[in-house]
């Protein structure tokens, strides 16, 4: 096997396996102007995989913990800066609304951006109008059980276009080596040039373009 048919099986391969790495419709990061490129692309970067790979956090059962503090007659302060971290996210400063986004907005993905400004806003509400703070959390932690259980909903029915998407993704790897093993050596005709590289080159740049496609779709329906 020479270089060029390792280099275009590992492109079908990578191509090929596109779907299985479809992201949850992660949080966006805002970009800070004051640190230097590398050093916000370091942030990012590691903000990304702490999501991907770390421990996912349980915004909903922070906040019934929080609740339950201030119920047991904990200042909101420390039921704050005793709950988050128990349950992955940053430990935060004060419990004001800003601290508390800075060290919850990291971890979420986009569906629950939304929740966290809900319960922001129900926060600085009880502050304003001087309504019990542990109750309101109570009905937030609802409403966040709700939400997540839609997400796992619509996650679970992104399965099988997934699934789809990847088997006719390693179709064409499959072509080709069944067609190696009858004989016919399509990579031959790939890389001789003229209407097999052609033909190539257009079904190749199809599947990248219906993979992009499938990608954009999915996460349009998990940010919905």
């Amino acid at each position: 096997m020479n270089w060029g048919t390792t280099i275009l099986l590992a492109l079908l391969l990578l191509v090929a396996g596109l779907p299985w790495h479809l992201p949850d419709a992660l949080a966006s990061e805002k970009k800070d102007p004051s640190l230097p490129g590398l050093t916000a692309f370091f942030g990012r970067a590691t903000a990304f995989f702490r999501r991907r790979f770390g421990a996912k956090p349980h915004l909903a059962a922070a906040v019934i913990e929080v609740a339950s503090r201030l119920n047991a007659g904990a200042d909101p302060t420390s039921a704050w800066i005793k709950t988050l971290p128990r349950h992955g996210f940053a430990h935060p400063k004060t419990a004001s609304t800003a601290d508390l986004q800075v060290a919850i907005e990291p971890y979420l993905t986009s569906w629950e951006q939304a929740a966290l400004t809900g319960l922001l806003a129900a926060l600085r509400f009880s502050e304003a109008v001087g309504a019990p703070l542990s109750e309101v959390l109570t009905g937030c932690a609802d409403s966040l059980t709700e939400a997540s259980r839609a997400a796992r909903a619509r996650k679970l029915a992104l399965t099988a276009p997934k699934a789809s998407a990847t088997i006719l993704g390693l179709l064409p790897l499959g072509g080709i080596v069944l067609g190696a093993a009858l004989g016919a050596n399509p990579l031959r005709a790939i890389f001789a040039g003229g209407l097999g590289t052609i033909s190539a080159l257009v079904g190749l740049i199809f599947l990248c373009g219906g993979m992009l496609w499938m990608f954009h779709l999915v996460t349009q329906a998990e940010k919905a």
